[in-house]
C-alpha cells in the first residue's frame, strides 16, 4: 500500500476533480479559501467565518454517523472549551443587558457562541492540516500584495488592505506569515517542492504584509516568536538548512529598515521621538499627542478608575461619561474621549466588564491553550505544528491586545473565532485519524 503524502500539486489537482456539490469538497474549499476571503473581501472575516459555519453545518447534518468517540478524559478537555466559549457568551450578554447596552450589542457575541459547535463539526470530517497551511500562505501572500501596493503605488505609509484598520490588517498579516513559517519547519520535505515555495512565500509576504501596515504594536511579538520557532527548527532541520534558513530570514527582516520610505524605520522613529516628548498634549483632542503617549494617557486613566466598578464594570456608556468627567475635572488627558476604548483588551474587559468580564475572557484563553497544549506532544507532526499554531495564536492575540483591543471590533472577533475554530477542529480530525493509523499498525504487529 502507498502511504507517501501527496505533493501540493496533486492535492491541488485533486481538489480540481472535486464535486462542489458534495459537502465534504465544499468544506475543504471554503477553509482554503478562509484567509484570501478574509483579505480580498471588504467584510471577508465576517463572511467567511459565516460561510464556515454553515457549510460545516449542512456536512455533519449528513455525516453525523461518521463520528468518532474521544476518550472520557479527551471529551473532559474538549467539553472545557465547549464551555469557555458559552461562559464567555453568556457572561458577556448578561453584563452588556445590565449596563443598559443595545439589544443589538449581543450580535459580537454569535462567533464566540457558534466556534465550538463549528469545530466539532468540522471533526467529524476527513480532514488534513494542509489545508489550513495552504489558507495561510495564500492569505499572507494576498495581504502583502495589497499592503505592496498601497505603499509603493499610493504612498500609503500605513497600509490597511481592504480593513478599516492598519492594526488588524497587519497584525493578522503577521500572523499569517508565522503560519507559514510553522508549516515551513514542520512541513519542509512532505508535501514537495512546491509546498516548500509556498510557505517561503507566504511566511516572508505575511511578516512583510505587517511591515508595510506600520502596526508597531504587533512588532513586539516577532522576535519571540521567531526565537521559538527557531528552536523548533534547530531540532528538526539539519544544521546546514537551519543556519542558512536563519541567516536568510534575519536579512529579509533587516532589510525592512533600509526599504525606500521604510514604514518600519519612519514608525520607530516616530515611536522614539513621541516617547521623548516632554509635552503631554493639551487642546481639546490633544491631536499633537502621538500614537505612544495617546496610549499611556488612556492606560493611567483606566488604572486611576479601577476600583470603581471592580465586579460588574462601567459599560461602554458610563465608561465614555467617566471618561469625560475626568477630562472635565482635570484628572485625564482630552485625548481619551476620541476612543471608545482604552487600547488595552485585560484593561478594557476589565473596565467595561468587571472581574466576571475578565475571569471570563481568563477562563476562554487558558481553556484554549491548554486543549492545544495537550496535544504538543503527539506523535504525528502534522497534530503537534496545528498544536503549536494554536498555542501561538493564543499567544499573538494576548500580545496583539496590549496595545490595541480586539474584541470590541468585528472584523478581529471572526478572524479569531473562524481560525480557532478551523484549528480545533482540523487538530481533532487528524488526531482521530493519527490514533486510528497507530491502532492499525500494532494490530498490523502483533498479527504478524
Amino acid at each position: 500500500m502507498n502511504t507517501q503524502p501527496l505533493t501540493i500539486i496533486q492535492n491541488i489537482k485533486k481538489f480540481g476533480k472535486s464535486n462542489l456539490l458534495n459537502p465534504i469538497d465544499l468544506l475543504r474549499y471554503v477553509i482554503i479559501l478562509y484567509y484570501p476571503i478574509t483579505f480580498i473581501i471588504k467584510g471577508g472575516a465576517a463572511i467567511a467565518t459565516f460561510t464556515l459555519a454553515v457549510v460545516a453545518y449542512k456536512y455533519s447534518r449528513k455525516k453525523i454517523q461518521n463520528n468518532v468517540e474521544f476518550s472520557d478524559k479527551d471529551k473532559s478537555r474538549h467539553r472545557l472549551v465547549f464551555l469557555s466559549f458559552i461562559i464567555f457568551t453568556i457572561a458577556g450578554v448578561a453584563l452588556d443587558m445590565s449596563h443598559g447596552e443595545p439589544i443589538s450589542s449581543i450580535g459580537k457575541y454569535i462567533p464566540f457562541f457558534l466556534t465550538p459547535f463549528v469545530a466539532n463539526w468540522i471533526s467529524k470530517n476527513d480532514m488534513q492540516s494542509l489545508y489550513f497551511w495552504i489558507s495561510a500562505a495564500a492569505g499572507g501572500i494576498l495581504a502583502f500584495c495589497l499592503a505592496a501596493n498601497q505603499n509603493i503605488f499610493h504612498q500609503n505609509m500605513r497600509a490597511n488592505g481592504l480593513f478599516n484598520n492598519p492594526i488588524f490588517f497587519g497584525n493578522f498579516s503577521l500572523l499569517l506569515g508565522i503560519a507559514s513559517l510553522l508549516a515551513l519547519v514542520f512541513f519542509q520535505e512532505k508535501w514537495g517542492r512546491n509546498a516548500l515555495c509556498l510557505f517561503i512565500f507566504g511566511a516572508l509576504s505575511g511578516i512583510f504584509g505587517s511591515f508595510f501596515s506600520g502596526s508597531k504594536g504587533g512588532w513586539i511579538s516577532l522576535p519571540l516568536t521567531l526565537i521559538y520557532i527557531g528552536n523548533i527548527a534547530y531540532k528538526r532541520w539539519p544544521k546546514k538548512y537551519f543556519f542558512t534558513g536563519f541567516f536568510a530570514l534575519m536579512l529579509a527582516i533587516a532589510s525592512a529598515f533600509f526599504l525606500p520610505n521604510s514604514p518600519v524605520a519612519s514608525r520607530i522613529s516616530n515611536l522614539t521621538g513621541d516617547l521623548k516628548a516632554g509635552d503631554a498634549g493639551s487642546g481639546p483632542s490633544a491631536s499633537n499627542l502621538g500614537t505612544a503617549r495617546s496610549r499611556i494617557e488612556m492606560w493611567k486613566f483606566g488604572l486611576n478608575v479601577l476600583d470603581e466598578n471592580p465586579i460588574f464594570g462601567f459599560g461602554i456608556k458610563e465608561l465614555q461619561n467617566r471618561k469625560k468627567i475626568a477630562v472635565e475635572s482635570g484628572e485625564a488627558n482630552p485625548i481619551i474621549v476620541d476612543y471608545t476604548h482604552v487600547h488595552n483588551e485585560i484593561l478594557d474587559i476589565y473596565l467595561e466588564n468587571g472581574a466576571i468580564g475578565l475571569m471570563s475572557w481568563l477562563l476562554l484563553f487558558t481553556s484554549i491553550f491548554r486543549f492545544f497544549l495537550k496535544f504538543r506532544l503527539n506523535p504525528d507532526p502534522e497534530v503537534q505544528a496545528l498544536s503549536t499554531m494554536g498555542m501561538t495564536t493564543i499567544l499573538l492575540f494576548v500580545e496583539f491586545g496590549l496595545t490595541n483591543p480586539l474584541f470590541p471590533f468585528n472584523t478581529p472577533r471572526n478572524f479569531f473565532c473562524g481560525t480557532i475554530a478551523i484549528l480545533i477542529g482540523i487538530t481533532l480530525a487528524v488526531a482521530k485519524a493519527s490514533k486510528a493509523n497507530r491502532n492499525q499498525n500494532e494490530n498490523l504487529l502483533r498479527s504478524n
